[in-house]
């Protein structure tokens, strides 16, 4: 019996060190020296692996000096992700990077859920919330919108975000993450600041520290900002067709994507080695056929992620060295002089040049905590946790307060923060647990603390005072928030309207208004609903009313709603409204055709200004319509 024993450990210890990514018992990293054969021969391999399934094992996209556009040596890189959440411990270089010129990446980049930095060459290894690893042909489009509207003539685009180009027709944006060149130059530039456009200027690269500035000479783009008004932008993600002239097919939920990092060609996919640079757009030599020193990164079936260097190697070949060391999906990383391995304080290749960024790994002291909103994960650059002393899960003030909606503010002189969501007002001050909502006072069982450098505060007092709802899953350690969110509500209106049921959609619109009673982009869209339903279109008013409150220079609203009151008999609000497009629109003869229009009813009529008017509108622009009736009432009677 002894024996059979005896046997059958060796059995099993036989199985877990012939394996091609053994787990060591009690490590969340480990290496492993292997033998692999591929079409050049034989090498030998040494492979960090990482495994995945440990929820304290957090995969980063790190920047040198957590800036982009720095560069530093891996080690330091690594290292720089330290803090009262956990440490670094190793470590890969990360995206391509102009090493013999401005240092800038190349790669795209997203961190703590938000993206740095844009290629769209090349393939992206995307971690999730849960640390599930894929690699998509990434196409990611950056568009703005103004005073809550994202479609023409109030949208907006950019080329990239955090990269500086010579090109003029370049439009481009900057975050407080930028650390590169900043060069004189004379793009027109557009601070924002809180969500609001602050100044208007040319040559300045101020980027404001709660905001980010666009750099444009395109008039089209400049056009669109108003210093006072709200500006923003988003960034959709789609998996990239680089036969396609935009580039752009299918769209990708990245909404649970928590790091990214990209370089390619991809290596291996389903198991399959598919390396082809040229066809994701590669057109260097010593990328899509060269070989030289190369550094990989991929997971293997059973959620074990590999990183290695590998020296003198094309990319097919590496594909063929991932597949061996059992990788199912790999992708290559920046090579050459940049390639570098580190792990528990020393290199295992390397520390070649300085580098642009890298994957890190952290381990974190305690397993995370994570927040959802409207069951969708909140990524932080610094953990949320459950503080002992109170009892109490704690969660960065900026983001939580970001995520619900609102904007945020900061006071370095008094070390106090202010926030305002929908007509909700809150003063908090660090160290202090009194918080003032709207004028009044109230006392939180905790202190604001500030930690990381970050200010945090209990997440369920913050969200109840948005009028949300907080939920405890304590098997899943999660923070489940729930709180309209008009936002949501918006995008639910308009695929509503889009698949042509009108009536759900005014009511969601309607809903958003409830909540955010500024909402542009819902007053329209009612306006126009009900403009379009005959025997509703003066239900339309106020909602075009509620639109020229909110922007008195909206041609397209003003004479809307001009028509709308000539059509209801308003006449004299009709005439003030056609005077006023008449004000935007010098060249147009349209407001002074229907100032005519509202003398010549039965009502007005009042003949001699209805042609004066018709003779001034013929004088300037109109369409053949409004020409033959403008002519026909002239002649008639005069």
């Amino acid at each position: 019996m002894m024996k059979f024993r005896v046997v059958g450990l060796c059995i099993v210890l036989l199985l877990m060190f012939t394996s091609n990514s053994f787990i060591q018992a009690g490590s969340s990293t480990w290496t492993e020296s292997k033998q692999v054969s591929y079409s050049g021969g034989q090498k030998t391999v040494t492979v960090l692996w990482v495994d995945l399934n440990n929820d304290q094992v957090r995969l980063e996209a790190a920047f040198a000096g957590d800036g982009v556009g720095n560069t530093a040596p891996l080690k330091n890189i690594v290292e720089g992700v330290n803090d009262a959440d956990g440490k670094g411990i190793a470590g890969i270089n990360g995206t391509f990077f102009n090493a013999y010129a401005d240092m800038q990446p190349a790669g795209t980049v997203i961190q703590a859920g938000e993206i740095k930095h844009i290629s769209n060459t090349g393939s992206v290894m995307a971690i999730t919330d849960t640390n599930a690893v894929r690699i998509d042909p990434l196409y990611a489009k950056v568009l703005g919108g103004t005073k809550d509207q994202w479609n023409w003539p109030y949208s907006w685009y950019a080329w990239n975000i955090n990269h500086y180009y010579n090109d003029p027709s370049a439009t481009m944006i900057f975050t407080g993450d930028y650390e590169g060149t900043k060069p004189a130059h004379d793009f027109t530039s557009i601070e924002v600041k809180n969500g609001v456009v602050q100044k208007i200027d040319t040559g300045s690269f101020h980027i404001p520290a709660d905001g980010f500035i666009v750099l444009t000479k395109d008039q089209n783009v400049i056009d669109v900002f108003s210093v006072g008004e709200k500006a923003e932008y988003r960034v959709e993600y789609y998996r990239n067709n680089y036969t396609s002239l935009n580039n752009q097919s299918m769209t990708l939920d990245y909404s649970r994507v928590r790091t990214a990092i990209g370089a390619g060609p991809q290596l291996v996919k389903n198991g399959q080695v598919v390396a082809n640079a040229s066809s994701e757009g590669f057109s260097e030599d010593k990328i899509t056929q060269g070989a030289a020193m190369r550094s990989l990164v991929g997971v293997t079936a059973d959620g074990i992620l590999g990183m290695a260097t590998v020296s003198s190697v094309n990319v097919v070949q590496l594909g063929e060295i991932a597949k061996e060391l059992g990788m199912i999906e790999a992708m290559n990383l920046d090579g050459g002089g940049s390639s570098a391995l580190y792990h528990k304080g020393k290199y295992i290749s390397g520390p070649g040049r300085n580098i642009s960024n890298a994957l890190v790994v952290k381990e974190l002291n305690h397993p995370p905590v994570s927040v959802e909103l409207n069951n969708k994960p909140i990524f932080f650059d610094s953990e949320p946790y459950n503080n002992p002393t109170y009892g109490r899960v704690l969660v960065p003030l900026r983001k939580i307060a970001e995520a619900l909606g609102a904007n945020v503010g900061w006071d370095p002189a008094t070390s106090s923060v202010s926030i305002e969501r929908l007509g909700t007002q809150m003063l908090l001050k660090v160290d202090s647990s009194t918080v003032n909502v709207n004028g009044q006072n109230h006392t939180m069982d905790v202190p604001v603390i500030l930690r990381n450098d970050r200010t945090y505060v209990p997440v369920r007092f913050v969200t109840e005072f948005f009028d949300g709802q907080v939920e405890w899953d304590g098997i899943t350690r999660t923070v489940k928030l729930t709180i309209n969110d008009a936002r949501e509500i918006l995008d639910l209106a308009k695929a509503y309207e889009e698949s042509g049921q009108l009536e759900p959609a005014i009511g969601k619109y309607q809903e958003v208004l409830s909540l955010d009673a500024r909402n542009i982009t819902a007053a329209k869209r009612l306006a126009d609903i009900f403009n379009r339903l005959l025997e509703k279109k003066e239900e339309a008013i106020p909602y075009y009313e509620l639109v020229y409150s909110l922007d008195s220079e909206d041609s397209a609203n003003i004479n809307a709603l001009a028509w709308l009151y000539y059509s209801t008999y308003q006449y004299d609000k009709a005439i003030e409204l056609f005077e006023a497009y008449n004000q935007l629109n010098p060249t147009s003869g349209s407001g002074e055709y229907g100032i005519a229009q509202c003398y010549a009813s039965y009502q007005m009529d009042d003949i001699g200004k209805a042609v004066d008017y018709f003779q001034r509108a013929l004088s300037k622009k109109l369409n053949d319509t409004q020409k033959e009736y403008a002519v026909t009432y002239i002649n008639k009677h005069n």
